[in-house]
């Protein structure tokens, strides 16, 4: 007697996708630039890029994440869901860090260092690390400076941006997908996108621009318009044909690993 098999519910929502291996390459070129950034800037000196291709690669993640969670249900549901799941995945890990990190700031630094680390931890464990810096604390002066790198905190500011952004995405993109045929999906985070660019270029200072999770939007827009660009029928015949779709692709890392591990600093308006 033949059986027909029924695929529990359970077992439709655990399964796990595979890891992208592209998305995991751009990843890992990131890392290295940021890397080759701190520890040999004057061979790098473009390497922060790589904290940029990360916030792109946010937005593209973010968007499939959320294109594929999606639900008919409740949206204040759906949001806060959203919200638990990257909490979850980020908050372990990052609060071991910071322990550890407080944990070799009284074993390993001198007592000149407590106060400043101890209010910089208190900024990192709310996720506000990115707030306006003096000049004393610049990010930058920091890293080519490493005699005035005291605050073991300095580099959570990227992800203080990253959650920023978590929060307010599902609530833009419910917005949009809710209230916007599909055909006006990618024009509404390029406008986005814009405004975004032109807050950081004509209303901020070069501290607000780094810092400012508006100001950085435009970096997150590109990748969701990356996104979903890619799943418009028009571009059906890009991802059948695989060794097209593999020159686009390796023209791009090329490229990107050229500019990164250029040793000349380039002008940072014209690589981003």
């Amino acid at each position: 007697m033949t059986h027909l098999y029924i695929p529990l519910i359970s077992e439709e929502i655990t399964t796990v996708q595979p890891k992208r291996a592209d998305l995991q390459g751009v990843r890992g070129i990131a890392i290295l630039a940021v890397l080759g950034f701190h520890f040999l800037p004057n061979y790098f000196p473009n390497g922060y890029l790589g904290v940029d291709q990360f916030f792109v690669l946010s937005g593209f993640l973010m968007c499939m994440l959320l294109s594929k969670n999606s639900i008919n249900g409740s949206t204040i549901s759906f949001i806060l869901e959203f919200y638990y799941r990257r909490l979850k995945r980020i908050l372990p890990l990052y609060l071991l860090i910071i322990a550890l990190s407080l944990v070799g700031l009284f074993y390993f630094f001198p007592d000149t260092a407590f106060e400043t680390n101890l209010i910089s931890g208190e900024r990192s464990l709310v996720f506000i690390s990115n707030r306006w810096k003096t000049e004393a604390e610049d990010y930058f002066s920091k890293v080519i400076f490493l005699s005035t790198a005291i605050d073991i905190f300095t580099h959570t500011w990227s992800l203080s941006v990253e959650v920023q952004f978590d929060f307010f995405i599902p609530i833009i993109y419910q917005l949009i997908v809710k209230t916007l045929p599909p055909q006006l999906e990618v024009h509404s985070f390029l406008l986005l996108a814009m405004s975004s660019y032109g807050y950081s270029k004509f209303f901020c200072t070069e501290n607000d621009a780094f810092n400012s999770p508006i100001a950085r939007m435009w970096q997150f827009s590109t990748g969701i318009i990356v996104n979903l660009i890619s799943k418009k029928s028009a571009f059906e015949g890009i991802h059948n044909n695989g060794s097209f779709k593999s020159f686009i692709k390796y023209s791009c890392l090329i490229s990107v690993v050229f500019i990164i591990g250029c040793p000349i600093e380039l002008p940072a308006e014209i690589l981003r």
